[in-house]
């Protein structure tokens, strides 16, 4: 039996439709191309979307490798650009100047990962790193770029991903399967 031609159309659509409703955020984590609008109010996203935090290599010999440790943090330790170990996540970490890395998330109500984050719609959720830049302070506790440049992400989640549209399948017999 050949497949009716609705029946692949509204099966591409399933496929494609999941994906136009996630948004896919990139930061780059570098004092000389972090975004200045992320320095001064919230990145918003919604339940489904992803973030990635871009590491760059030092492509050029001007450029300056940053080393970093990005921890999740709360509201407090955001403001004062500090962490305690006892309630602060390590989220990532940039230490390979000769290529980019990226660390990935998608925020979840529930992450299926073991301790891994769950984020609720409406709260706001904090990275920083302390670190100066340079790998031998990349432990150092408090300040750093967060504290001289900036380098903070406040993370709000505004709701849920847009929602799907729905398709109803209903059998209709084509005029020709009507005439015999």
């Amino acid at each position: 039996m050949k497949p009716r031609p609705m029946y692949v159309l509204l099966g591409i659509l399933a496929l494609t439709v999941p994906a136009c409703c996630k948004d896919y955020h990139d930061v780059i984590w570098n004092s000389r191309f972090f975004p200045h609008h992320l320095k001064h109010s919230p990145m918003n996203v919604r339940i489904g979307d992803q973030l990635t935090i871009i590491c760059p290599k030092s492509f050029h010999r001007g450029m300056h490798y940053e080393y970093a440790k990005l921890y999740w943090v709360g509201k407090q330790d955001f403001d004062q650009c500090t962490h305690n170990t006892y309630y602060t996540n390590l989220m990532g970490v940039c230490a390979n100047e000769s290529e980019t890395t990226a660390i990935k998330m998608t925020f979840r109500k529930y992450n299926p990962i073991p301790n891994g984050m769950d984020f609720q719609i409406g709260e706001t959720y904090y990275i920083i790193s302390t670190s100066s830049g340079y790998l031998e302070d990349i432990n150092q506790p408090t300040g750093g770029l967060c504290w001289r440049e900036n380098m903070k992400l406040a993370i709000r989640i505004v709701g849920d991903k847009l929602p799907m549209m729905k398709y109803e399948v209903h059998d209709y017999q084509s005029l020709g399967e009507c005439i015999h």
